[in-house]
């Protein structure tokens, strides 16, 4: 009878022990949990707090650029005696102006290279930059021709219906947006490499004054050449910018979006293409 009492006695203990590492488990994935859950928590709020800061950042530049002459004049030192500047940008070329918790580049349209209306001119130059040789030029032109035209009837090197993955491609209509040139280049890596410095719906001449320092070489652009100003002395901005305003603290969180300025009092400017980018 002993025997038997200390062998209940042994698998009680054993019950015991394994309900007690049981519980250890249990508080052990629990605590792992709790701190996953904080980790999370914490970059929620991290998330917001650098969303919060664009947002009002966008509101602050766009108010700053509407109630000065800065967005119509441009950074002089000239105007009636006295400086025109701007706290959240210092030219509209695509420098970035590191502030508090983040950083603004501005981009003047007119310093970058259409498509439509067509800059082939320094398009093609961008091209060659990247390595495009005379005939794949050629190729690239129809290609492009036969993606805006609406027949079917194929240019010497173009594509039409039936050449592309894709069986609703070609379009045969105006290009709408940059990305299509993936499409007609038919090269996604030379899409990505040239879609910095290429705009819809810019002006069929470029704007030195307001090219990007990157872009000077593919263009054949010198320092001082980019400098000089326009006949009358005087070089204005579009009034179109490409505003890129990027958190700098915990996460990073680009804002991007089109400002164009108004015409009129009651609709002093507009906003396109607003993109979040999260890297």
């Amino acid at each position: 009878m002993p025997s038997k009492v200390k062998a209940n006695q042994g698998v009680a203990l054993i019950v015991v022990l394994m309900i007690t590492a049981i519980m250890a488990v249990i508080m052990l994935y629990m605590s792992g949990q709790g701190q996953n859950n904080a980790r999370l928590a914490g970059i929620v709020k991290q998330n917001t707090d650098a969303k919060l800061n664009i947002e009002s950042a966008q509101a602050e530049l766009i108010y700053s650029y509407m109630t000065t002459n800065f967005s119509i004049l441009g950074p002089r030192e000239d105007y009636l005696g006295k400086p025109v500047n701007n706290n959240f940008t210092a030219n509209f070329t695509s420098e970035a102006k590191e502030l508090d918790n983040y950083s603004v580049t501005v981009q003047d349209l007119s310093g970058l290279i259409s498509i439509v209306p067509f800059n082939k001119k320094e398009f093609n130059s961008l091209l060659l930059k990247y390595g495009i040789g005379e005939s794949q030029l050629l190729k690239i032109q129809d290609r492009l021709d036969d993606w805006q035209d609406q027949d079917g009837f194929r240019h010497l090197e173009g594509a039409e219906k039936g050449d592309y993955l894709q069986p609703e491609l070609p379009k045969n209509g105006i290009i709408q947006t940059t990305k299509e040139l993936a499409y007609i280049l038919d090269d996604e890596a030379l899409y990505e490499q040239i879609s910095p410095y290429i705009v819809m719906y810019g002006r069929e001449y470029i704007v030195r004054q307001f090219v990007p320092k990157s872009l000077y070489s593919a263009l054949g652009i010198s320092e001082q050449g980019a400098q000089t100003t326009s006949e009358d002395g005087v070089t204005y901005p579009s009034g179109r910018f490409l505003i890129k305003i990027s958190s700098n603290k915990d996460i990073s969180i680009t804002k991007k979006f089109i400002l164009i300025r108004g015409q009129e009092s009651f609709r002093p400017y507009s906003i396109t293409d607003e993109e979040l980018i999260f890297r």
